[in-house]
């Protein structure tokens, strides 16, 4: 899902497509045309950041020699490209909030779907500093809702705050969960945010000290 600027920010599906052969599905709930996922973005970046701390050792495979004579250009464009993309994903203020949740995405698959926030947080520092971009907005203001959203029993919402206006949009506050699995979810979500938060201030603290020496 490209967009029409320059940055060329784009997001991965939910489900793969193959787009020689529009009859294929893969999954259950099957695919949708509109249907994106924090997790599956979290995913892509922490692999892509990952494959980039490798590029030494992967440019011997041969593999990667005789199909992306390119790499490691096009990883970093691609690893870039997706972490541009997930701006999408936050409000104005920088709350991260899932996409809008299509048929069985909200109800029968919802306790899957309230993991990929917090898949998304663990991965965002590592994969938005390997992209040079700056996480620390994402980070800190999500952690923040994340604790205001906690209820009078100490449980954290699926919906962070309180916004819908994302660029993609949301209806995570129209969510089904009478599965029993999606409220303990939820809460290993937000604790994912709040762990982000916590190893971004550590490593901060140390490039910090390091700088001072």
């Amino acid at each position: 899902m490209p967009s029409s600027g320059q940055d060329k920010p784009f997001l991965v599906y939910e489900r793969p497509i193959d787009p020689a052969n529009p009859d294929y599905n893969q999954g259950n709930p099957a695919f949708s045309k509109d249907q994106w996922w924090a997790g599956d973005q979290g995913l892509f970046l922490g692999g892509m950041a990952e494959v980039l701390d490798l590029q030494e050792q992967l440019w011997e495979v041969p593999t990667i020699k005789d199909d992306d004579p390119t790499f490691p250009e096009n990883a970093q464009n691609m690893l870039q490209w997706v972490a541009s993309g997930i701006a999408w994903l936050f409000d104005p203020t920088q709350v991260l909030h899932e996409a809008t949740l299509h048929g069985q995405f909200r109800s029968n698959y919802a306790a899957d779907m309230a993991t990929g926030k917090g898949v998304m947080m663990r991965y965002l520092n590592y994969a938005m500093r390997k992209a040079e971009l700056d996480p620390k907005p994402f980070i800190e203001r999500s952690a923040v809702a994340v604790i205001s959203s906690l209820d009078d029993d100490h449980q954290v919402s699926f919906w962070w705050n309180d916004r819908t206006d994302t660029k993609l949009g949301t209806n995570e506050q129209n969510v089904q969960h009478d599965d029993p699995r999606f409220l303990p979810t939820a809460q290993s979500a937000g604790l994912d945010a709040l762990n982000a938060a916590i190893q971004y201030v550590k490593e901060s603290t140390r490039s910090s000290a390091s700088a001072a020496d």
